[in-house]
């Protein structure tokens, strides 16, 4: 098996540090990216909204209904699917929000926010379905870039320019 940590080409497997704030409060800077998709992916909503002449209100609305159950949907999904035994040794994790996220919750959570907005508001599916994914997907991309840069997901060796060079202890060989 080739491991990627012989490749010459690869990425190299470096760590950002958090920011230490007064009072113990971090900045970790998945979390930066996170928020900074989050902006984007609102701000682009907004704008594409307002292109297609969209409901100011029903805009704001959507974008808050998509933040906080996908949000909530993607820390459920986590506890769940990735922290079952801390969850039985303490059941109050399930409401601890930063504890964790997952993006298939998130996606999840989100769309099923999408349907409950849309549903309730009477508003055409097919348009705002649009209207979100033009947030969703920058937002979701940036905050996917945040779980790179902290390596969330090691995955398999390769030979790909664009692989992370990791240390010894994360590969096979």
């Amino acid at each position: 098996m080739l491991s990627v940590h012989s490749l010459a080409t690869a990425l190299p497997y470096i760590t950002i540090p958090h920011l230490d704030l007064v009072g113990g409060l971090k900045i970790e800077p998945f979390g930066v990216l996170v928020a900074i998709g989050v902006l984007l992916g609102t701000r682009l909503l907004d704008k594409y909204a307002a292109w297609h002449r969209a409901d100011e209100e029903h805009t704001r609305g959507l974008t808050w209904w998509l933040l906080v159950s996908g949000f909530v949907g993607a820390h459920v999904f986590d506890v769940l699917a990735y922290q079952w035994d801390k969850l039985m040794e303490d059941p109050v994790l399930l409401l601890k929000l930063w504890s964790g996220i997952s993006s298939y919750g998130g996606f999840i959570g989100g769309s099923l926010g999408y349907l409950m907005f849309v549903w309730w508001k009477r508003l055409p599916f097919g348009l705002w379905a649009d209207i979100a994914m033009v947030g969703m997907l920058p937002a979701f991309t940036i905050g996917r870039i945040g779980c790179t840069i902290v390596h969330d997901h090691p995955g398999s060796p390769t030979t790909s320019a664009l692989g992370i060079e990791y240390p010894a202890e994360f590969t096979d060989n």
